[in-house]
């Protein structure tokens, strides 16, 4: 009786140990998807598109529980190859739409074509000879809120894992030697609207599903980054062709030592309308957002530069806390805690 006693103690503290070092991999700084996935601890992650209130996100990003594999992380996002000039690192995923993306240089397709889209790739100088580069692309075509089927576009069935394991050291792109490129890689795009996507960039293949042989997302992984963005489907809009040349940006991508700082300077774009308050519920893509901003974000009550209240405000009528620089319906002054008029 002691002697299983005593097994039973050690087994326990051994799972504790597990667990405790499972968790200590998980709180440390990785570089997680930022697209949104239902957390009744996060309100803003709840809400999936403007209008689709009563469809809960379940796009696989933030860690729920010890030995929840349902999210994507990179643990050594710097290394190998990632998208961008830098990598974004944090101690949990962000959502929604709060990471450091920089690598997606289209943000507007048209339905029912296929088109090309403008990547940024960075071959880092430490990077190793001849390791395999794999480029993956996700679009919830659908709008329900996942990654997975596909939709009937004009007859045609267009797949919401869009790009499949890609070869970016393979022809026709070659990717090997270190620097930054810029690619073009051809997608064919489903409905109108805006959509979520999912790019991500790894030295392996993404696991794939048993159950329907896709990938939505989710995977653990080494090197490589992982990078979500709103896509616009505009009707009568003219994509880039297919395809297209290989082109290097830059033969000086950053030095290991100075990746994490640089990708700490970049900050997201103005999410509010001047010194005022967004018109759309927060969740929603605020109608005034330009390229750079965090879509579902609630509107900047106040300037990002001017903490103190005591400088003019931008463009844009309303309430603020203080004032600062942005874009809005209509043009304003205010100080401080006062109020803008629109002209």
């Amino acid at each position: 009786m002691k002697y299983w006693l005593r097994v039973s103690v050690v087994a326990g503290l051994f799972l504790l140990l597990l667990a405790a070092v499972a968790l200590a991999q998980v709180s440390a700084d990785l570089d997680y998807g930022d697209a949104p996935e239902y957390d009744p601890e996060r309100p803003a992650s709840q809400v999936l598109y403007t209008g689709h209130h009563d469809l809960l996100p379940m796009f696989p990003t933030t860690v729920s529980y010890v030995g929840d594999d349902w999210y994507v992380s990179h643990s050594e996002p710097f290394s190998e190859v990632f998208l961008g000039e830098v990598a974004s690192a944090e101690a949990v995923a962000e959502v929604v739409d709060k990471d450091d993306d920089d690598g997606l240089l289209t943000r507007t397709l048209a339905p029912s074509e296929t088109q090309g889209i403008e990547l940024l790739i960075t071959i880092p100088t430490d990077a190793s000879p001849d390791t395999p580069m794999y480029l993956n692309g996700l679009f919830d075509w659908s709008q329900n809120g996942a990654w997975a089927g596909s939709v009937n576009v004009d007859g045609t069935e267009v797949p919401e894992w869009a790009i499949q394991d890609l070869r970016l050291d393979e022809p026709p792109y070659n990717l090997s030697e270190p620097g930054i490129y810029q690619i073009t890689v051809p997608v064919t795009a489903g409905w109108g609207g805006n959509v979520w996507a999912r790019f991500s960039v790894t030295t392996e293949p993404v696991p794939v599903s048993e159950e329907d042989g896709e990938w939505h997302g989710q995977g653990q992984f080494v090197s490589g980054e992982t990078e979500d963005w709103i896509i616009r489907i505009k009707k009568n809009h003219k994509g880039l062709p297919p395809s297209g040349p290989v082109t290097t940006v830059s033969d000086d991508p950053l030095p290991p030592g100075q990746r994490k700082d640089k990708s700490k300077e970049i900050k997201k774009g103005n999410n509010g309308v001047g010194n005022g308050v967004d018109p759309q519920p927060p969740g929603n893509p605020p109608i005034n957002d330009d390229f750079g901003t965090g879509p579902g974000n609630p509107g900047n009550r106040g300037g990002p530069e001017d903490k103190d209240g005591k400088g003019q405000g931008g463009q844009g009528g309303g309430q603020g806390q203080d004032e600062g620089q942005g874009q809005g319906q209509g043009q304003g002054k205010g100080k401080g805690k006062g109020k803008g008029k629109d002209k």
